[in-house]
């Protein structure tokens, strides 16, 4: 299914001095870098996003509490049917904390719930060499033909989905401010609502929830 998205590879190994002043190799601490993995990819949603309405002139739904928004433009029905994985995934994820909640013979806690679903997640992942080997193209002309397909197929032009997308004009316009003390002071207020205590990166999550959709696009 299309989305949008990008892939960042750290390598688990870096040059560091020694008590003895030689230079040496050790790895990173992952702990530090898994903490902050999620408002890192929120901000990084906010600058695609950014970036997007800067160029193109795009407009997006409101953003959910991970960071990630829709086109506005789309139909809902062709993001049903481009949410194939997302749909078999619940499907799965819902069948194991099901299975597990009668063998427990309780209902499962959130965090319970989420380890299932991540589990599930891994599990039913397929690498590219599978896909090409069921058929399902890979290569971006074979996916992008594939997508065409399946949208006419459900009665969607494509080409008609992206003119209500993607203005079919620019016009100079100046940059569209926000109000930073609000966005902070709705940031603060959403972090207590959700606990009495919270780190450094939870706090920065909640102020990339906070951003405006749309700081990219100018008017």
């Amino acid at each position: 299914d299309p989305q949008l998205h990008a892939h960042l590879l750290v390598a688990n190994r870096v040059q560091r001095a020694g008590t003895d002043g030689r230079l040496g190799w050790g790895t990173l601490d992952g702990r530090v870098l898994y903490g902050e993995a999620k408002a890192a990819g929120m901000l990084g949603h906010a600058v695609l996003r950014s970036s997007m309405c800067r160029l193109l002139g795009v407009e997006w739904l409101p953003a959910n509490s991970h960071g990630q928004a829709e086109l506005v433009g789309v139909p809902d029905r062709l993001c049903a049917l481009w949410s194939k994985r997302s749909a078999h995934l619940v499907e799965v994820a819902d069948g194991v904390i099901a299975g597990k909640e009668q063998q427990l013979g309780r209902g499962l806690t959130g965090a319970e719930r989420r380890t299932l679903t991540r589990h599930a997640t891994l599990r039913t992942r397929q690498s590219k060499g599978e896909m090409a080997a069921s058929g399902v193209p890979t290569g971006i002309d074979g996916l992008r033909a594939r997508w065409a397909a399946e949208a006419d197929d459900a009665g969607f032009r494509l080409r008609s989905v992206v003119e209500d997308t993607v203005p079919a004009h620019a016009r100079e316009r100046g940059p569209v401010g926000f109000d930073a003390v609000a966005v902070i002071e709705d940031a603060l207020a959403s972090l207590g609502e959700s606990a009495s205590s919270w780190t450094l990166p939870q706090a920065r999550q909640h102020l990339l929830a906070n951003l405006p959709v749309d700081l990219g696009r100018t008017g």
